[in-house]
Order: C-alpha cells, then sequence, then structure tokens
C-alpha cells in the first residue's frame, strides 16, 4: 500500500470512527434527554389534611379531643423502559389542644381514638414523619411487579385511611389481568408501617403494638414482641363481571396462621328495582403453635375460626343505595387479624366498630347512602346506619378478647366536595353514638369509650 493508499485508508478509519463516537454520544445524549423527560415530567401528588376528633363520655368519665394536621408529599415518575419509581412523604403533626395520653382517673383508661391520630407508641411524640412509599415499578403489557415501600389495598390487609397516615407495606407485589374481567395478584410482605405509626417493622414485630387483649383463659395476652414469622404471603383472584362476580384471597402469616376470605355477589332487576346479593366466608387455621410455643405467647391459640355474612343491597331511585348486613362468627375460634394490618372486611363493619377478636357472636345493620351531583363538580353524600352486636358476655374471654360490650350503634356520615376553583376540597363529618344492649350495668373501665359514649370527627382535605 503506498504512502497515498496509506493516508487514505487512515482518513477513513477517522472519519468512520468520528461518526462511530459521534453516534454513541447522539445515542447517549438522546438516553440522558428520554431520562431527563422522564423525570421532569414525573407527577407530583398528595394532601392537606386536618383532623379534629372528639370522644363524649357519660357522667364524670373522661372526654377526650384531639386536632391532628400533616398529610402526603408523593412524586411518581413516568414509566421509561417499562420502569417507574415512586417516593411519598407522610406526616402528622400533633397541635396539642389537649393532653391525648392522659388517663381518666377512674379506670386509669386512656384515649381509644383521638391517639390514633398519631404516634400511638409515643403520645408525646408531637410530630410523626414516615417515608412511606418507596418502590420500583416494572410493567409489561399487562403484568405489573412492585417492590419497595408501597400502599395496597385487600380485604383484610388494607390502608385503613381513616386518620392521618395509613397502612403501608414493603415487599413485592404481582399484578396482572391477562384474562378478561379477572384480575389475579401475589406478592409477600416482610415488613408493615401500622396505621399512625413512624417505622416499618417486621410482620411479627408489629403484631401488638396497638392492643394484646386477653388469652382464653381471661390472663393479659403475651405475644407482644415473642412472635416468630418470616412475613406473610398474599395470593388473590378476582372477577367482575356485569351480573356476577368473586373474589378469592388467601393470607399465609408463616409460622402463626392461615387466612382465607371469599367473597361473591349477583346483581339483577326487579320491576325496575335493581338489587344486589353478596355473600362473604372467612375460614382461619393455626400454624405451628400460632407463633410461639408457649401458650400464653401465640397469637393464634385455638385450631381454627370461620364466620360468614350476607347482604342486600338495593337502589330504590337514583344514587340511593339501602342494605341490610348480616354477620355470624362461630363458636370454634375467635376471628384474628392483626389490627395493625388492616380493617376488617365485614358486611356489618362500621366506623370506631370493629368484630376483630370477637366469637360465637351475631350482628346485623342497617344502612342508606344518598349522592348528589351538581354541575361545578361538587359533591354530597349522606350515610345513614344502624346496627346490633350481639356478643358474648365480658367474662367470656374465650370468645370475647377485648372486653366489648354487646352493643347498639347509629352513625351519621356527610361527605362534601367542593366544586369550581375549590373542586379539590373535601370535607367530612361523622357522629357516631353507642350504647349497651340491655339493662345491666357494667364496671366503668367497659363503658368508658365504649358504650355510652358519643364521638364526633370532622375532617378537611386538600387534595393536588
Amino acid at each position: 500500500m503506498n504512502r497515498y493508499s496509506k493516508c487514505l485508508f487512515l482518513g477513513v478509519c477517522i472519519i468512520v470512527s468520528s461518526l462511530s463516537v459521534s453516534k454513541a454520544q447522539e445515542r447517549l445524549l438522546k438516553d440522558e434527554q428520554a431520562k431527563h423527560k422522564v423525570v421532569s415530567r414525573g407527577k407530583v401528588s398528595g394532601y392537606f389534611r386536618t383532623f379534629f376528633m372528639t370522644t363524649q363520655n357519660e357522667g364524670a368519665l373522661r372526654n377526650w379531643t384531639a386536632w391532628a394536621a400533616g398529610g402526603k408529599l408523593k412524586y411518581e415518575t413516568t414509566f421509561f423502559k417499562n420502569f417507574q419509581f415512586g417516593i411519598a412523604y407522610y406526616t402528622s403533626h400533633n397541635l396539642n389542644i389537649e393532653n391525648v395520653g392522659a388517663r381518666d382517673a377512674q379506670t386509669n383508661r386512656g384515649s381509644r381514638y383521638e391517639i390514633g391520630l398519631f404516634n400511638t407508641t409515643n403520645a408525646n411524640q408531637r410530630t410523626t414523619h414516615l417515608l412511606g412509599e418507596a418502590y420500583l415499578k416494572y410493567g409489561q403489557g399487562k403484568h405489573y411487579i412492585s417492590l419497595g415501600r408501597m400502599k395496597l389495598k385487600s380485604p383484610l390487609m388494607n390502608p385503613q385511611d381513616g386518620r392521618m397516615i395509613p397502612t403501608l407495606l414493603q415487599g413485592l407485589w404481582y399484578k396482572n389481568k391477562l384474562l378478561k374481567n379477572t384480575t389475579f395478584q401475589a406478592g409477600w410482605i416482610s415488613h408493615v408501617a401500622p396505621r399512625s405509626f413512624d417505622n416499618f417493622v417486621t410482620m411479627a414485630e408489629s403484631i401488638g403494638i396497638n392492643s394484646v387483649g386477653r388469652n382464653p383463659d381471661g390472663s393479659s395476652s403475651g405475644y407482644r414482641n415473642q412472635l416468630t414469622s418470616k412475613g406473610l404471603g398474599i395470593v388473590s383472584v378476582d372477577y367482575a363481571d356485569k351480573k356476577w362476580g368473586m373474589k378469592i384471597w388467601n393470607y399465609y402469616a408463616d409460622n402463626i396462621f392461615n387466612t382465607l376470605y371469599g367473597e361473591v355477589y349477583l346483581k339483577g332487576n326487579v320491576k325496575g328495582l335493581p338489587w344486589k346479593l353478596m355473600g362473604q366466608v372467612v375460614q382461619q387455621n393455626q400454624l405451628n403453635q400460632g407463633g410461639n410455643e408457649g401458650i400464653n405467647q401465640a397469637y393464634f391459640q385455638t385450631n381454627s375460626s370461620s364466620l360468614w355474612g350476607v347482604r342486600l343491597q338495593i337502589s330504590p331511585r337514583e344514587k340511593l343505595f339501602i342494605f341490610l348486613n348480616y354477620n355470624h362468627i362461630g363458636k370454634a375460634g375467635r376471628f384474628l387479624f392483626p389490627r395493625e394490618w388492616g380493617r376488617e372486611p365485614l358486611f356489618t363493619f362500621q366506623r370506631r366498630e370493629r368484630s376483630e377478636g370477637m366469637a360465637n357472636t351475631h350482628a346485623w345493620t342497617v344502612g342508606a347512602t344518598q349522592t348528589w351531583d351538581w354541575d361545578n363538580e361538587s359533591k354530597l353524600v349522606l350515610k345513614l346506619g344502624y346496627g346490633h352486636y350481639h356478643r358474648p358476655l365480658l367474662e367470656d374471654a374465650a370468645h370475647n378478647k377485648y372486653g366489648l360490650v354487646a352493643n347498639i350503634q347509629s352513625d351519621f356520615e356527610a361527605q362534601y366536595r367542593f366544586g369550581g376553583i375549590l373542586k379539590r376540597l373535601r370535607l367530612e363529618y361523622l357522629m357516631v353514638y353507642k350504647a349497651p344492649l340491655g339493662n345491666q350495668e357494667f364496671n366503668p373501665r367497659y363503658i368508658i369509650n365504649r358504650v355510652n359514649m358519643w364521638h364526633h370527627s370532622l375532617v378537611l382535605n386538600y387534595q393536588f
């Protein structure tokens, strides 16, 4: 190769190399620009919430009042090469209008509801901070996988977002909608931040943070920080059609218990009257020794428990729903599911009332919901509810874990969403009254915050 050919060859190589480097730099620049676009086009959302709550007890028993302010700030990127990242910060601040940690002088009982606005393990903590969400999500077609801290909703494990900071979970979650009208989900949860808590703890450590109740023999339960478990596995299938639907959820709490939840509904119309009939069942079984070989340190202390329920709902006119519910928990064992993990999905559930920890009970509720919508996007929802909860005697700890009196409950709820320039603003009000069933007299310890009481909640939400 002569000198001219060598120079020509070298020049071509330099040009080709330059072009290759230029294209590589161009691809790198495009990738960086795409990443920047993903970040810059991410979505910022959240809410500001102020929550006023008060409970008024009978006679000389103490009343409680609390006022909190706080909210949530979340950032979520758009999908980039099928990946998405999200992060959310939650906070609750005690405006300290009253000492929420104070106890009643006669019974030594503390606040039952108001303390839930803040860190229930430390009533003196004025401000609660929590990095509640930090997840990486991958989506491909109808498949989605999430890893990290997240907010999930299911029948038994759910955010129970009725205070300032919801229940949040940490783990791996998979979801797909490959089949028509069908959703399949599965996951493994390793840690949880119970509602209003300021930290994530293991599933075993979380059980008993709020309350432990009594052993079947009446002694105080001792399972707090005494349980062993690797975590919680969840699998579910949901099917929903125009005429019928069903959902099956299984919760495997390693080394403690297994809970199977099933629900089915049918829809129809009789002479212009829309109706919906629903049924639910729950079957629970102990795993190993219920979390601890020592009976007094175990969480699930019986071999099994079961419950079932029915609901009839009709709609006599547009946006008016009337419902009648019934639930029965069997005698075999107490219905148990950690309150730190979520709110129970029983048809007879009423706000500020739970049936968890009970056995051999009958409950029925009736209620109505009416909605009004206006052209400026404002909306008003009114709800009325009334329930009877027939429970075992207080002395029957084997069927009454928390020592709750058989009672009636009446509640009224109003939700108003503003319209126009205030359309992101929502006002909520809840009023609850509880009274004991029958004429029996009870020790004040079983009355305060449980029966012969009024409860009011007023919440102002601004969402963005």
